[in-house]
C-alpha cells in the first residue's frame, strides 16, 4: 500500500508492505507456538525442526519487510530515499535539480499463466540515468500511483 502526503514544498511517498508483514508475523507466531508445544510435550526433534522453520520465516521477514519513504523537498532541492528495516534506517539523498520525470520500469516474471508484468517506480535524470525508488517490482498499482504523484508534483505531463 502506498501513502501520499503532498504540499507545494514537499511530497512524501511511503510504501508499507502491511499484508506481507502481518502474514509473516502470523506465520512466525504459529510456528513458534507449534515448536513450543512440541518442546514441552517431550518431542525435541520436532521442536528442532520447527526452530529451523522459524529461522527461515524470521530471515524472510528481515529481508523482505521494509518500509520505503521517498521525500521530495523543494526548499532544499533534494530527494531522500529512506529505507527502514528491522536492522535500522538508511537514508540516501540525491539532488532534485534537473529531475525531468518519473516513470515505471518493467520486469516480467514467469507464472502459471505465462508472463506476468511487474513494475517499480524510477526517477529519470538527465542523460537517461535511472534511480529506482525501491528494489522490489510489484504487480499492483503502486508504481503507477507513485509515478503519477511524482510527475504531478514536478509539474510534468501524465505518463
Amino acid at each position: 500500500m502506498i501513502k501520499i502526503k503532498k504540499s507545494p514544498d514537499r511530497l512524501i511517498l511511503t510504501n508499507r508492505p502491511l499484508v506481507l508483514g502481518i502474514g509473516l508475523a502470523i506465520g512466525i507466531l504459529i510456528v513458534a507456538a507449534i515448536g513450543l508445544d512440541a518442546l514441552f510435550s517431550g518431542r525435541p526433534a520436532e521442536a528442532g525442526k520447527r526452530a529451523l522453520v522459524l529461522a527461515v520465516f524470521a530471515l524472510v521477514f528481515a529481508v523482505f519487510v521494509r518500509q520505503v519513504s521517498v521525500l521530495f523537498d523543494r526548499p532544499s532541492q533534494t530527494v531522500t530515499i529512506r529505507t527502514t528495516t528491522v536492522f535500522g534506517r538508511k537514508d540516501v539523498q540525491h539532488s532534485l535539480l534537473g529531475l525531468p520525470r518519473a516513470e515505471k520500469e518493467q520486469r516480467s516474471v514467469w507464472g502459471r499463466n505465462g508472463t506476468i508484468p511487474n513494475w517499480r517506480p524510477v526517477l529519470v535524470f538527465p542523460g537517461g540515468e535511472k534511480l529506482p525508488l525501491t528494489t522490489i517490482f510489484e504487480s499492483g498499482p503502486n508504481a503507477q500511483t507513485a509515478v503519477t504523484a511524482i510527475n504531478a508534483w514536478l509539474g510534468r505531463p501524465k505518463t
